[in-house]
């Protein structure tokens, strides 16, 4: 549970202007710092004076020397003023008092010679002492969360005690410099973090939600708004998940929603959860609760089988089949970060404001509640999210006129997300909300129904939102939804697995508008779920359409019964579905790497080997940018040689390939076409380059077509010299068998 500040101080932000400007050049704004740094090297190092007055008057006479190479004194000074007022500087001097009392205690306790008696008790040498010294002001700094305070409690005790112990004094200064700082660094909260936080805006991580809640900083605000709004008005799916691209786990450009490789990392609906929370705790908008609601019902339970045991990293919306939970990965962070989430689940449900209270997921549950002035219980009974009704009992610990503010899902308002990103093609059936067994009179307010009354012990509230079986279509920009649409029943997304369709076949289907669709609760189906059931459409290799029965499961629970073809989005009309194609010589083949073997003298034998997908699944694409369907990339490999492979299931006499080559724009490296290649093909244990007939080409967009002297053999390669500085890649990779009369 949270307490919700309420900060509405939405300010529009302009774009800030430096009001202090230096002669020359900004940069000579950093000329006080590196002054600083020079008298602090001065008084360490070269005259060993450890004294905080003359540190602080150093200090001085680098300001007064910035003060001269500014345009404008009165402002110049001003920033200076308003530093030293600041909350977190007064926070930083506050630390830095409480160390220095201790230093001085320390000091004139006879601290010192303690160290030297102790280190000459126990025999240890100027080295010893020096190793010492770097623990012990580790230690200290650790604890305290000051370098810079430590390195004034350290150096006037353990500076002179380590040279009465023969330590080399070079040594012992760096071992105090290093040890407080490395100290400060990993202390959970130091005066070089605070002095740094003073100066960033950094704004793009879900912590500024808190900074901005906490300071009232109504310009972090309007950056996280900023961006909060593009990412669910752009850029989420459907089931909650965000970022569209594996390389580099981000953002794709707007609308860039691709289904098939879709990234959607299990931490990263995790990480949506947390920051649609803080943004709801800072402004009692309940938009931010339904995204929360759809990435936890959708996006971030998808990623955990319902053994428990198994994890998806990445969170598609298409499969062919070639995705799976996996016990464990070489980078764990899904597997911890769902269990440590899970835990965390009850702390999301209410939150209060003064003597009012929120009520925000629908959960069977018990909460023990304190407000401003009352102790309040509330027990939920419900079958939510498979069922709409939810009845509250509330025991006030006194009687008590407050607001109960429940949330009005944003589904059972006939809208998805709250933005325009996705829509609902009908209308649904109203919501009602009675207390004690009677329409109850509440007002509707940043999406929740208020009721405000004298509550009293035994108060029940019954909510009823409508299941309907809605659905949904995207805007027209998100190009892999066009021609298509999702399924939902109030918050669940449902999609289509292979399993439950009658020819185990998903992307020939298509579902037509106003096709009629039941729910039905199936208690012993993957430990129990709503599934809905209606008929479908059905196109053959002929263009034939037959009708054929579908049935849905929630997306959350999918590949929970092996390998499978799955689909959120579904055609609605047969130009969006794909038959079945036939199988070709490279459908069948296996896709590798080979790398370069290890040496150059070693044999063709000695390279390795590794799995690659995407260029031979018979998708069709687009333009040399298309990335909604798999397809094969050499990622953070720029200007090498690359290699890609396919393995016959038997031997074929082949005379020709065509290769569409991969090339888009890349925040973390483009990808471009080759800037040359060659192909090979598998004679023995060897390979050996084909003899072309045609030119070897590397145009976008299309396929490169390659015709050679026919072979006979079990294996073509690709060898792509990538072009300098970029990466590259393959969409798909065709292989053209001989003419049956050579």
């Amino acid at each position: 549970m949270g307490r919700c500040p309420h900060n509405k101080r939405r300010v529009g932000m302009e774009k800030k202007k430096f009001d202090v400007e230096f002669h020359g050049t900004n940069l000579f704004a950093l000329v006080p710092l590196l002054l600083f740094v020079v008298f602090c090297i001065l008084f360490f190092v070269v005259f060993k004076t450890f004294d905080m007055m003359h540190l602080c008057m150093g200090g001085y006479v680098a300001l007064i020397i910035g003060s001269l190479l500014s345009k404008n004194w009165g402002k110049y000074w001003d920033a200076v003023a308003t530093g030293m007022s600041s909350k977190i500087m007064n926070e930083l001097a506050l630390i830095l008092l409480i160390v220095g009392m201790f230093g001085k205690l320390m000091t004139r306790g006879g601290v010192a010679q303690g160290f030297v008696w102790l280190g000459d008790k126990i025999g240890l040498s100027g080295g010893g002492f020096v190793a010492f010294t770097f623990i012990a002001t580790c230690v200290i700094a650790t604890a305290t969360g000051t370098s810079i305070g430590t390195m004034f409690t350290a150096f006037p005790i353990l500076y002179p005690s380590g040279l009465l112990l023969g330590a080399d004094p070079v040594f012992l200064a760096g071992a105090i410099l290093s040890g407080a700082i490395f100290g400060d660094n990993v202390g959970p909260i130091s005066d070089t973090t605070i002095a740094s936080a003073s100066t960033q805006e950094y704004t793009n991580k879900p912590g500024v939600a808190d900074v901005a809640a906490l300071t009232g900083d109504t310009a972090y605000f309007h950056a996280l708004t900023r961006i909060w709004e593009n990412m669910a008005g752009r850029k989420l799916y459907l089931p909650g998940g965000i970022g569209s691209r594996a390389q580099g786990e981000g953002f794709g450009p707007d609308y860039e929603l691709n289904n098939h490789t879709a990234y959607c990392e299990t931490c990263a609906s995790i990480a949506n959860v947390y920051w649609n929370h803080r943004m709801f705790l800072a402004t009692g908008d309940s938009r931010y609760e339904d995204v929360l609601e759809r990435a936890l019902y959708n996006g971030v339970i998808s990623g955990v089988s319902l053994s428990g045991d198994r994890f998806f990293y990445d969170n598609p919306l298409e499969s062919m089949g070639q995705h799976e939970r996996q016990a464990w990965f070489g980078c764990a962070c899904c597997p911890g970060n769902v269990t440590r989430f899970m835990a965390s689940v009850p702390n999301y449900m209410y939150a209060t404001q003064g003597k009012d209270v929120f009520v925000n997921l629908y959960i069977q549950s018990t909460a023990h509640l304190s407000t401003s002035q009352n102790k309040i219980e509330i027990r939920q009974t419900t079958d939510y999210p498979w069922d709409g009704k939810i009845r509250m009992t509330v025991h006030p610990e006194k009687k008590q006129t407050f607001a109960l503010r429940c949330r009005i899902p944003g589904w059972a308002q006939d809208r998805p997300i709250p933005t325009d990103l996705y829509h609902y093609t009908g209308k649904g059936k109203g919501y009602t909300i009675q207390v004690n067994g009677k329409d109850a009179e509440f007002r509707v307010e940043n999406g929740y129904a208020v009721i405000l009354r004298k509550w009293k012990k035994g108060d029940t509230v019954q909510l009823d939102f409508p299941m309907d079986i809605r659905r949904v279509e995207a805007r027209g920009e998100v190009e892999d939804d066009r021609g298509k649409a999702a399924i939902e029943r109030g918050p669940i997304v449902y999609c289509i697995e292979d399993k439950d369709q009658p020819d185990s076949l998903i992307f020939n289907k298509f579902i037509p508008t106003g096709t009629m669709i039941s729910a039905t609760y199936a208690p012993d189906m993957l430990n129990g779920i709503v599934t809905l059931e209606g008929t479908a459409q059905a196109v053959g290799r002929g263009g034939k359409t037959t009708d054929v029965p579908f049935k849905a499961i929630p997306y959350s629970v999918w590949n929970n019964r092996g390998a499978a073809q799955m689909a959120v989005w579904i055609p609605t009309s047969p130009e969006y579905a794909r038959p079945e194609p036939l199988p070709t010589i490279a459908s069948r083949a296996r896709t590798l790497t080979i790398q370069a073997p290890l040496q150059k003298d070693a044999p063709e034998s000695a390279a390795t080997e590794g799995w690659a997908w995407g260029v031979n699944d018979q998708w069709e694409p687009k333009r040399s940018s298309d990335t909604s369907k798999p397809y094969h990339y050499w990622w953070l490999k720029r200007g090498t040689k690359e290699t890609l492979a396919y393995d016959f299931d038997q031997a074929y006499t082949v005379s020709g390939v065509e290769v569409y080559w991969l090339d888009f724009d890349h925040y973390d490296g483009n990808f471009r076409v080759p800037a040359s290649w060659r192909l090979y093909y598998k004679e023995g244990d060897s390979w050996k380059e084909v003899e072309a007939t045609t030119p070897y080409t590397t145009t976008k967009d299309a396929y490169n077509r390659l015709d050679f002297k026919p072979v006979k053999t079990t294996g073509l390669k690709i060898a792509a010299q990538l072009q300098k500085g970029e990466s590259g890649g393959v969409l798909e990779w065709k292989v053209i068998p001989a003419p049956d009369k050579l």
